[in-house]
């Protein structure tokens, strides 16, 4: 499977990047994980988003499709995005 190869020690690290690593990990943090199908948000006791604008986007396309929109957050303390970059 291939979400089970992901390693997540690289998506997630937080440090100096330099070396012969520093490829791998610039690579692993812009990995994504798609979803082909329906995926119930049910289970999920808030979604946080990184801006106002990704929260209202959301709500958007989740009411376009009918679907009920659970708890969402914005990040306004960096406690959850790091913010050292362009999001696009």
């Amino acid at each position: 499977d291939a979400f089970a190869s992901l390693n997540f020690n690289e998506i997630y690290h937080d440090g100096p990047v330099g070396g012969s690593r520093k490829d791998k990990i610039l690579n692993a943090r812009m990995s994504e994980a798609i979803f082909y199908g329906d995926l119930s948000l049910s289970h999920c006791p808030r979604i946080i988003c990184r801006s106002i604008t990704d929260m209202q986007t959301l709500k958007y396309l989740l009411r376009r499709r009918g679907l009920s929109v659970p708890p969402l957050a914005v990040d306004t303390n960096s406690q959850y995005f790091h913010r050292r970059g362009i999001y696009i």
